[in-house]
């Protein structure tokens, strides 16, 4: 039997956050979610906190920790996904109340959490802007040795951007944390957009959530279905960190040094990578490239049954 492997979860719930949150849950007997926090990205932080709460409330898991985190990037201004997601984050999808979030900032339960797993104990799963890992990454920097890796839904390797011509929107609502954590020496998968891509959201994808005919199955595939409406041609971005966690062999990547562009007004929040070697840095994030994307919706779907 698997180890079963603590995580926490840094989110802005979000129309693919979502997917992922309730594939992590449905996945209890290999991962251990240990708390959700939240930072401002898609939609502001009262929003992100809201739908993570009642995400958490949908699957029978107000158990989780939820912690509220940074309203804002480190530098400059806001970038927002309303166009995207909706004015609340989800498309108009109603969820249950939850909890309320709890007293302690997610900068610092992120921090306690990690020295309490020990070393090499924690994986970190951002799923938004990397604003609350950078801090705690900044203020605290022994925690470094407390993580086994984290694992990141950003940037874009040798595709365009879908927020600038070369930035994905992660990266490019806050780079300089992104560049932070991509440097910090731990070990990072990044999600890029060359990979998030391929997990292209159908109809008949659709459909093999609603049949499922479960609370969780039916509101998902709502979200899903709201997703693409408003976008056309939807992709569940966020999800691939879960899948990865579960099933690594769905995916196929390469291992760099890499960071983002923080100094460029043209290319501000551009994922860097060392392909060919020439900074002598070690090769600490590996960026994945592709996906098998039949085996990543199988994946899903069972994650969501578990659920019911």
């Amino acid at each position: 039997m698997a180890a079963v492997r603590r995580i926490l979860i840094d989110c802005d719930p979000g129309l693919d956050d979502a997917a992922a949150i309730l594939m992590a849950l449905g996945a209890r007997a290999v991962l251990d979610l240990v708390a959700l926090t939240t930072v401002a990205g898609n939609v502001g932080l009262a929003a992100v906190t809201r739908n993570a709460s009642g995400l958490l409330a949908l699957a029978g898991r107000t158990d989780v920790p939820l912690h509220a985190g940074c309203p804002r990037a480190l530098v400059g201004g806001t970038l927002r996904a309303q166009h995207v997601h909706g004015e609340g984050g989800i498309g108009g999808v109603d969820l249950p109340v939850g909890v309320s979030a709890r007293s302690e900032h997610a900068v610092d339960a992120i921090r306690r959490i990690a020295r309490e797993s020990g070393p090499k104990g924690l994986t970190l799963v951002p799923i938004g802007p990397l604003t609350n890992i950078a801090c705690a990454l900044v203020m605290a920097p022994d925690i470094a040795d407390c993580l086994s890796e984290i694992v990141v839904m950003g940037g874009a390797a040798r595709v365009g951007g879908n927020v600038t011509p070369v930035a994905e929107f992660n990266f490019a609502a806050d780079p300089h944390a992104a560049r932070i954590v991509l440097e910090s020496g731990v070990p990072v998968v990044v999600m890029p957009l060359d990979v998030t891509r391929q997990a292209v959201v159908t109809e008949a994808r659709i459909d093999a959530l609603r049949t499922l005919a479960t609370p969780v199955g039916e509101t998902l595939a709502a979200m899903l279905a709201a997703y693409r409406g408003r976008t056309g041609r939807a992709v569940l971005h966020d999800p691939c960190t879960i899948a990865y966690l579960l099933a690594p062999d769905l995916f196929r990547g390469e291992g760099v040094a890499a960071t983002v562009d923080t100094a460029s007004d043209v290319s501000m929040g551009r994922l860097v990578a060392d392909w060919n070697g020439q900074t002598g840095r070690d090769p600490t994030v590996t960026i994945m490239s592709d996906l098998d994307a039949d085996g990543f919706y199988d994946l899903l779907v069972a994650q969501i049954r578990a659920l019911s």
